[in-house]
């Protein structure tokens, strides 16, 4: 969908006390981190093996390699 994060935000989950950035586009989509080679299929969390993507298209990807 080529969304791009745009702007942080400063938040936090009730059950965590710890505060938190999340990025959003400019049209209030959370953007996630996305593993190219998913995790369930052996890819790790090194940041050759990550990308930024939209929620909904992560969502969509599932464990897919795209």
């Amino acid at each position: 969908c080529q969304r791009v994060g745009t702007f942080y935000s400063i938040e936090r989950q009730r059950k965590d006390p710890g505060y938190f950035l999340n990025l959003y586009t400019d049209d209030g989509i959370l953007m996630t981190r996305d593993h190219i080679l998913p995790a369930s299929k052996g890819g790790g969390n090194d940041l050759q093996n990550l990308q930024p993507m939209c929620s909904k298209c992560n969502t969509r990807k599932a464990d897919n390699i795209q």
